[in-house]
């Protein structure tokens, strides 16, 4: 299954939100506080395959911090 990986970097404009940004090119995907979720809705919106694996990481830390699939995470 292909993986799309998700880089959280948090915002200083909102507080406890989290930007986040598409690993493989750098685009700035959402600002959120439900980073899971939005992503994956973001990602559909986008044409993204459902059944692709959803991986956000922290910008400080190499270890997923939370893994899914697009579908699950947006609850199609």
């Amino acid at each position: 299954m292909p993986e799309v990986v998700i880089i959280s970097h948090p915002c200083l404009a909102w507080p406890k939100c989290r930007n986040l940004f598409v690993a493989s090119d750098g685009w700035l995907l959402a600002i959120s506080r439900d980073p899971l979720k939005d992503a994956a809705v973001r990602l559909t919106q986008e044409g993204y395959d459902p059944a692709s694996v959803l991986i956000i990481r922290d910008a400080n830390d190499l270890v997923p911090e939370q893994r899914s699939t697009i579908a699950e995470a947006a609850k199609l």
